[in-house]
C-alpha cells in the first residue's frame, strides 16, 4: 500500500486536481484508442459503439473544463510537477535495472 502525504495546502489541492485530470484525459484516450482499435472493423461503428465514444469524450470534456477552472499559472506548475515525478521515476528504474545487470555497483 502506497502511503501519499495529506495535502495541507490549496496549492497542493489543486496540484493533485490537476494530475487527476490529465491522468483522467489521458486515460480516456488510450481507452478510446483501444476501444476503436478492438471492436471497429473498418471505421464503421454501431450506434451503441457511437454512444460508448461519446461518452467517453464527454468525461474528458469535463475533466479539461476542470483543468481551465484553474489559474494558467497553477496548471504549468502542476504539469512540472507531474512531468518532474514522472522523469525521477523513470530515472530510478533505470538505475535499479543497471543496478540489477551489474553496470552500476552500490557503493
Amino acid at each position: 500500500k502506497i502511503l501519499l502525504p495529506v495535502p495541507n495546502t490549496s496549492k497542493q489541492l489543486i496540484t493533485i486536481d490537476v494530475d487527476r485530470a490529465i491522468s483522467f484525459i489521458r486515460c480516456h484516450e488510450k481507452a478510446r484508442e483501444s476501444f476503436e482499435e478492438e471492436f471497429c472493423e473498418d471505421g464503421m461503428m454501431t450506434d451503441s459503439m457511437k454512444i460508448v465514444i461519446k461518452e467517453s469524450l464527454d468525461e474528458s470534456k469535463c475533466a479539461e473544463a476542470k483543468l481551465k477552472s484553474y489559474k494558467v499559472d497553477d496548471v504549468k506548475d502542476a504539469k512540472t510537477h507531474l512531468f518532474c515525478i514522472m522523469l525521477l521515476n523513470k530515472a530510478s528504474r533505470l538505475i535499479e535495472k543497471m543496478t540489477l545487470n551489474g553496470l552500476l555497483t552500490k557503493k
